[in-house]
């Protein structure tokens, strides 16, 4: 009899038609819902600093699974501007994400979602302690466009001429460019540091995986007819590779304040309460050289005292931070003043 109950009722599941069907109930599903989304300082906190540093911007989508406790895990389902760290970024921000989880006819089940997380440069550009000793209005800086592609040190590395590298040679080629509509840079090759070695070469076969972001239209309108001065750095360090904060092919320029009562004050204007300025052109390398090229008043041994600092400067600091290599040139503009 019990076997005979099962049968029936088989036949009778059996036997529904699709009409039927269509009129059973679906089921009421809705969710995952945010209950907590990352906060601005959490993209601050976890921008690769790398990126930042070289003013690229990236998006990562993220395939959360969300349990039905609420609990969630993320992977890394697209990353554009790969290799600059954005997707393990992007991982570490999704362990703020607070959800609630979706619910099927009253109950908590497991469910995905796509999360895009965008990263963008909150800047024109990273900030550099020389910020305060350079004269923005040398017309030799040009800072670097905001990327939303550029070449890692890994890319750097596959171009590196290998006899340079072979010999731990650190170079660098200057390019100049212009915008094109897909944002793209065309380049031409002005200038290699050591010449001869190849990486003029190197350097233009890199400037084909830039892309300025979309979101710089500054740059974007001014390089389309204005050619972009662009130094690729060839180098062990991963800070410095490939572009610097500072760019140009004029000497670099700091103008460093003296007050009255640094160790370096010429005795005689310090006496007077005499103010004045004094440029030195140097030529970085082994035996860095320096020459005095202006002096302002010229009565009160502003200039030796200038040529002092300029001898004693620590330049390592320099070459550690902005890639300076042998062979360029540092023009000090020494600002000498009484209060």
């Amino acid at each position: 009899m019990r076997n005979q109950i099962i049968a029936l009722s088989v036949a009778l599941c059996g036997a529904l038609t699709p009409a039927q069907a269509q009129e059973e109930k679906p089921a009421d599903t809705s969710g995952p819902t945010w209950i907590e989304r990352p906060t601005p300082d959490l993209f601050d906190q976890y921008y690769p600093p790398f990126a930042m540093y070289q003013n690229v911007v990236g998006r990562v989508v993220l395939d959360c699974t969300v349990l039905a406790n609420s609990s969630h895990t993320c992977t890394i389902e697209q990353e554009t501007a790969p290799g600059w760290d954005f997707g393990e970024a992007a991982i570490a921000i999704s362990h703020s994400f607070r959800f609630e989880a979706a619910q099927r006819n009253g109950r908590a089940i497991a469910s995905r979602l796509r999360v895009p997380v965008t990263f963008r440069f909150p800047h024109e550009r990273y900030p550099s302690p020389y910020d305060d000793l350079v004269d923005e209005n040398q017309p030799a800086f040009s800072h670097p466009p905001i990327w939303e592609e550029a070449p890692n040190f890994l890319a750097v590395m596959r171009v590196y001429p290998q006899a340079a590298f072979r010999e731990q040679v650190r170079g660098r080629a200057l390019l100049s460019c212009l915008v094109n509509s897909e944002r793209r840079l065309d380049c031409r090759s002005e200038m290699e540091m050591p010449a001869n070695r190849g990486f003029g070469d190197a350097a233009l076969q890199l400037s084909r995986q830039f892309r300025v972001s979309e979101t710089d239209t500054e740059a974007l309108a001014r390089y389309r007819d204005e050619r972009l001065l662009l130094p690729i750095n060839f180098g062990p360090s991963r800070e410095l590779t490939p572009v610097p904060p500072l760019t140009g092919g004029a000497p670099l320029v700091l103008t460093l304040p003296v007050p009255i009562d640094a160790p370096f004050y010429p005795a005689p204007a310090r006496f007077a309460a005499v103010g004045g300025v004094a440029d030195v052109l140097c030529t970085y390398g082994a035996n860095t050289s320096c020459v005095l090229e202006r002096e302002d008043p010229d009565i009160w041994r502003f200039g030796d005292a200038a040529l002092e600092m300029a001898n004693t400067f620590p330049y390592e600091s320099l070459a550690d931070y902005m890639a300076v290599i042998d062979g360029d040139q540092l023009r000090f503009q020494f600002r000498f003043f009484t209060n």
